[in-house]
């Protein structure tokens, strides 16, 4: 997840219009400050998807009270792989409040893990040379 994360609940039941709901995890970054409801998906991205994450954020946002201090409820769906044009127009105004995150299967090779530091490395060198 990264630094500032913490794991508040799994699974956080909500109630709308006497219907429950689930958010697969409610976390919690002390470095934004803020609440991150996080929506795990099997398989590729669906715009459906947002238009669930938009209700669980929104119900946050106006129910949930939340200290002076920290900043609005934001949504995090995680999924398999996810085209860019499809994620940009199903976000298309929500750019503030919902993200989306792709996951890897399997991890990555050895090998594959060097050529990445490598070309990280070698991009950050580059970026010193100007300065």
């Amino acid at each position: 997840m990264g630094p500032g994360f913490y794991v508040r609940r799994s699974q956080q039941p909500i109630l709308i219009d006497g219907q429950y709901h689930s958010v697969d995890l409610e976390l919690y970054n002390k470095d934004i400050p803020a609440t991150v409801l996080c929506d795990l998906k099997l398989g590729p991205f669906k715009d459906a998807y947002v238009g669930q994450m938009n209700k669980y954020v929104s119900y946050y946002r106006e129910r949930v009270p939340r200290h002076a201090w920290e900043k609005p409820a934001i949504g995090l769906i995680v999924c398999e792989s996810a085209g860019g044009d499809e994620v940009r127009y199903a976000l298309a105004g929500l750019e503030e409040k919902i993200f989306v995150a792709e996951y890897q299967v399997r991890l990555p090779t050895e090998t594959a893990i060097k050529e990445r530091l490598e070309e990280l490395s070698d991009g950050a060198d580059g970026m010193s040379d100007g300065a």
